[in-house]
């Protein structure tokens, strides 16, 4: 549920930023081919511009970055019969890590440039401490 509500909060600020933008359900992204883990989520704005948002609410590790960027989904048959997915990297035209921790934040920006991905890094006020 906590994860549920940093989503929310997310999509209101991302939605401040860039008008029109709203997070894609994920049957939608199923029936494209991708099958999000935990934090992966895509979404588009009002000029049609695609996105992908790593949520990080639980001081993930910066490895984590690349690998879901890059990593080819193993699709969900009953929404997609081609065994072969989808890569992120291969559609969102833009890549946001969100995080709710600023030393997290920090160490994701770090990694971003080590790797250079085309990411950029906010941060959102944890909605609770853990």
């Amino acid at each position: 549920m906590a994860h549920a509500c940093h989503r929310n909060a997310a999509a209101e600020d991302l939605a401040a930023r860039h008008s029109g933008f709203y997070f894609l359900s994920r049957p939608i992204l199923l029936k494209q081919g991708f099958n999000p883990g935990h934090g992966e989520h895509a979404a588009i704005d009002g000029a049609g511009k695609t996105w992908f948002v790593l949520l990080d609410d639980c001081l993930m590790g910066s490895d984590r970055i690349k690998r879901s960027w890059t990593r080819r989904h193993v699709p969900n048959p009953k929404y997609w019969p081609d065994p072969t997915g989808r890569k992120m990297c291969e559609v969102a035209q833009g890549f946001l890590v969100v995080s709710t921790d600023e030393e997290n934040a920090e160490r994701h920006r770090a990694r971003i440039l080590k790797d250079c991905l085309p990411a950029d890094v906010l941060t959102l006020k944890a909605l609770w401490k853990s």
